[in-house]
């Protein structure tokens, strides 16, 4: 029985050492693909994993769709564009822990994006893959956003509960903007 549990234990440890050294090669190889993407090795002592990537067409201003490779990490979201080279040049960098999605309900493939330095529209290719978007995005920006205990707030009353998502997001979001200045990898 002792042989059969040692093997037990040799084969788990195994599978996590597995699934950990392939988490690491997603992470670089998504790394590789975007220009200067070793910068995003740096990561200010916070651990950074890779979540997904894939294209989503976002609407401009000017009314112009163009789609962008975008790359979901644990603590931010970049969005790229293919340069001449191949690589992703990277268009801009959200930290997720002042970012949420918003469906667009009459649009089957469609979401919001909402950050303080950026908000916008993309369309997915198909309804299942912004199910997915959506659910993973927020999934790791839930995740990624700070406790209350870890916000530091200045004076007592700022520390209850806030009302509601909305004010929740503008307390966290007046707190991360000197945090995105700090932390964004400026590729």
């Amino acid at each position: 029985m002792d042989a059969i549990a040692d093997l037990t234990k040799v084969v788990m440890d195994l599978r996590r050492d597995l699934e950990e050294d392939m988490e690491n090669l997603a992470f670089h190889s998504a790394v590789a693909k975007i220009e200067n993407g070793s910068k995003l090795l740096e990561s200010d002592g916070k651990e950074r994993y890779f979540v997904m990537e894939g294209d989503l067409v976002k609407k401009c201003q000017s009314g112009k769709s163009v789609t962008y490779r975008f790359f979901l990490f644990s603590d931010q979201l970049v969005y790229t564009h293919r340069a001449f080279s191949g690589e992703f040049k990277v268009h801009r960098q959200l930290l997720l822990s002042v970012l949420r999605c918003e469906d667009i309900e009459d649009n089957a493939t469609a979401f919001r994006i909402l950050h303080p330095l950026k908000s916008f529209a993309v369309t997915a290719e198909s309804p299942q893959a912004k199910t997915h978007w959506v659910r993973v995005l927020t999934q790791t920006a839930n995740a990624a956003r700070p406790k209350p205990s870890e916000l530091n707030l200045e004076d007592e009353a700022s520390a209850e509960e806030p009302a509601n998502e909305e004010e929740d997001l503008e307390r966290r979001s007046s707190f991360m903007k000197d945090e995105e200045r700090r932390s964004s990898v400026n590729l």
